[in-house]
């Protein structure tokens, strides 16, 4: 084999995506299920997963929807159970799910606060720790977060979203040192807009689409197909000595 088809071969790999019930997650299991790897999907939504698994599966790859709250620990970890059960591993971890909450800082509630760090912060730990135990015990894995280019400027009315995303770029820092030692790599993306459908409404307002891209250097916003490179970078073998990292996908936001 040469080096592309075999640091970037994801068949007989098996994915989890949390989140993956629509938007960004479904589109990221998908690609990865076009490129030959097991899915398991997560979610809240179990019937919207048990769709997209049928999907996966016309396609010739293996898919299981399992329901998860990424809020609860003993949801995750029956989740992670039932997924090394029904493959035997998890070689690639995408905490992709997460929630925000658009109010000035003034007016957002303790409740939303609340459920944005929840889900947003606490639950890709707690997937990355449940996951994490059985990648440091094989020594092999990869962890990919997805973080935001708001993790990096701040953002009016995204109080709540900015911190959480901010601390997951932390938190991949820290879990990246803890498991070097077991080789298991920790990272995460931060994108910017990504045209997916829980982003439709917004960009197809022709003003606040303008609002938007004016802070991007590219003019416009991603497509999800731009973000599946960094992702399957930091998902493959060829990424091996790459840990601790966030990736910018934002066309340049956080380069002026």
């Amino acid at each position: 084999m040469d080096y592309i088809s075999e640091n970037y071969n994801f068949k007989g790999k098996t994915v989890a995506v949390t989140g993956s019930s629509r938007g960004l997650g479904k589109e990221i299991a998908l690609a990865f299920a076009r490129a030959g790897a097991n899915l398991v999907l997560a979610s809240r939504s179990i019937d919207k997963l048990e769709q997209i698994a049928e999907d996966i599966k016309s396609s010739g790859s293996k898919a299981l929807p399992l329901e998860v709250d990424v809020r609860v620990k003993k949801s995750v970890e029956a989740f992670v159970e039932k997924a090394c059960a029904e493959f035997g591993r998890i070689d690639i971890l995408i905490n992709n799910a997460g929630v925000i909450y658009r109010a000035p800082a003034t007016e957002l509630s303790e409740e939303q606060w609340d459920e944005t760090i929840a889900i947003n912060l606490k639950g890709t730990f707690l997937c990355s720790q449940a996951v994490g135990r059985s990648m440091v015990e094989n020594r092999a894995g990869k962890i990919i977060s997805i973080a935001s280019d708001k993790a990096f400027v701040g953002f009016p009315g995204r109080v709540a979203y900015c911190a959480s995303k901010g601390g997951i770029v932390m938190l991949t820092k820290a879990l990246a040192v803890e498991w070097a030692p077991f080789n298991v790599q920790v990272n995460a993306v931060a994108p910017t807009y990504v045209e997916t459908e829980m982003t439709r409404d917004i960009l197809n307002d022709p003003e606040k689409y303008q609002e938007i891209i004016k802070a991007i250097p590219m003019n416009r916003v991603s497509k999800p197909d731009e973000l599946f490179g960094a992702i399957m970078l930091l998902a493959s073998d060829a990424s091996s000595f790459i840990t601790g990292h966030t990736l910018m996908v934002d066309g340049g936001l956080t380069a002026w």
